[in-house]
């Protein structure tokens, strides 16, 4: 077995080496601030604490869509399940963001194959390392995020899916293709824009074929979903898509703000250059019928782009899935450019070329080291008083998960009914269910009926972590809280988050 080993590695060429040695360095971009401060020293988001508590309370018998809300299909549950079968809450959510770190190792490396299958060798290396440093998916593959397992599911796909397309179509390729397809709709249900690009870019098949891609995408999703849509499919279609459609929006709003988070306010512009470069050689030859992949990669680009302007919601976060068509495009447009700066044979040429193309990944590691700098240490002193001073028998009711979570304590099932893993869709769901439309979020959060839910969490929990200045409650509800609870943490100075207890 082991000369097995050392044959294998013996047989990696130049490139595969190179793509080993990117994707070492991009894990390194990911785990350093773990590593220096621990998994909790490093700011936790609350999407972090939102989707893994969702994990552990599934691990523990209670199901998403009836039990609890989740706005999303379930397939990260699944992803995440290994790391919350820890009996210790911590140190689950601890190995789930180690677990994304090694997640982001091996997206680098499948989308360096992706390009070197498109384009070569030089475009491998350029696009494994601008995903490497690409700082909106470093952020993201630093947590149990959406995205790190989405893009492994959908870069996937596209390497299935080109290998098919250089060739003729087989219908074992087009099923796992399907499936890799239903799998990233499980997780988010816009990994559906990768399906609807291949559709675009594949030349005239058989009938049969795209029934196979077809039937097994649906038939993936539904064996996804269906566990435990089962238990409350009203819920489920509510929470999932309906939710998505009158939620009011929020983030960014406009189409120019939007553009300007996509492209330009990272003040990457070295980057967005790049990647202009290989939509504009993409959309010229994309026009041949032979040239599949460009189509390919120039429609998951768009398509992208489109969902996220007009989607009701966008947050800077959600580039880590674009990493994945602007990486395989940066890639293609640095084969093009060496191949021509090579050609020329002119210094004057090849020189800036070389010199651009290393400035790229090198602005972006910068940009990552920057974002590892970040500490928590809020964080860790709420989780020191939940640990130390609240009874183990006592229910706590968090604002954000990823709080009592870091103090060994998940959301508090006895409150029935009022179990509250995301008390921002929570608190959207219950001001949409007036009949009501509203202009964005904070509009929709003032109303009354916002709250219903979230006070019956609050009525029947003994601790409460809440945000300082109480910026989710109406008047009414913060007056309620103040009047029923007293403050314990932290007894003097500020903080982003406080600790209180019912008053005796």
């Amino acid at each position: 077995m082991l000369s097995g080993v050392v044959h294998s590695l013996r047989m990696l060429s130049r490139t595969g080496w190179a793509l080993l040695a990117i994707a070492a360095v991009g894990w390194a971009l990911r785990a350093f601030p773990l590593i220096d401060v621990g998994a909790f020293g490093y700011p936790v988001d609350y999407d972090e604490g939102v989707y893994f508590g969702s994990a552990a309370l599934l691990a523990r018998g209670q199901v998403p869509y009836r039990d609890f809300v989740m706005v999303h299909p379930p397939g990260l549950l699944y992803f995440l399940l290994p790391a919350a079968w820890s009996s210790e809450p911590a140190t689950g959510l601890a190995a789930a963001r180690w677990l994304a770190t090694l997640v982001g190792a091996v997206n680098i490396l499948l989308i360096g194959r992706v390009a070197l299958r498109w384009a070569g060798p030089t475009a491998a290396i350029v696009a494994a390392a601008f995903y490497a440093a690409h700082p909106e998916a470093v952020l993201a593959e630093r947590g149990p995020f959406l995205e790190p397992s989405l893009n492994l599911c959908c870069i996937a796909f596209a390497l299935v899916w080109l290998k098919n397309a250089s060739n003729h179509p087989s219908g074992r390729g087009m099923l796992i293709c399907g499936a890799l397809c239903g799998v990233a709709c499980s997780i988010k249900i816009t990994g559906g824009v990768w399906l609807i690009a291949a559709l675009l870019a594949t030349p005239p098949i058989k009938l049969r074929q795209l029934l196979a891609f077809a039937i097994a995408a649906v038939v993936t999703w539904l064996a996804c979903c269906a566990p435990v849509a089962a238990f409350d499919s009203e819920s489920f279609f509510r929470e999932v898509f309906w939710f998505h459609l009158h939620r009011p929006r929020d983030g960014a709003s406009s189409v120019l703000s939007r553009l300007r988070g996509m492209f330009a306010a990272r003040g990457l512009i070295l980057d967005t250059a790049l990647i202009a470069v290989g939509l504009t050689f993409a959309a010229l030859r994309a026009r041949y019928r032979v040239r599949t992949v460009e189509r390919f990669f120039l429609s998951a680009f768009v398509l992208t782009v489109a969902t996220f302007l007009t989607a009701r919601s966008f947050w800077d976060q959600y580039n880590a899935h674009l990493a994945v068509a602007e990486s395989a495009l940066a890639g293609y447009a640095g084969a093009i450019l060496w191949k021509w700066a090579r050609d020329s044979r002119s210094r004057l040429v090849w020189v800036p070329i070389a010199i651009f193309l290393l400035a790229v990944p090198c602005w972006g590691v910068r940009r990552a080291l920057l974002s590892g700098s970040a500490r928590s240490p809020e964080l860790l002193a709420v989780a020191r008083f939940v640990r130390t001073q609240v009874p183990a028998n006592a229910p706590v009711f968090s604002f954000e998960p990823a709080w009592a979570i870091a103090g060994g304590r998940l959301p508090d099932a006895r409150a029935g009914k009022s179990l509250v893993t995301d008390w921002y869709a929570t608190m959207l769901l219950d001001a949409l269910r007036s009949g009501d439309a509203f202009t964005d979020v904070s509009e929709a959060l003032k109303v009354p009926s916002s709250q219903a839910t979230l006070r019956a969490a609050l009525n029947a929990t003994r601790y409460a972590l809440v945000p300082a200045g109480f910026p989710q409650l109406t008047a009414q509800t913060r007056q309620w809280f103040q009047s029923n609870f007293v403050r314990r943490f932290p007894l003097a100075g500020s903080s982003k988050l406080e600790a209180w207890e019912r008053a005796q």
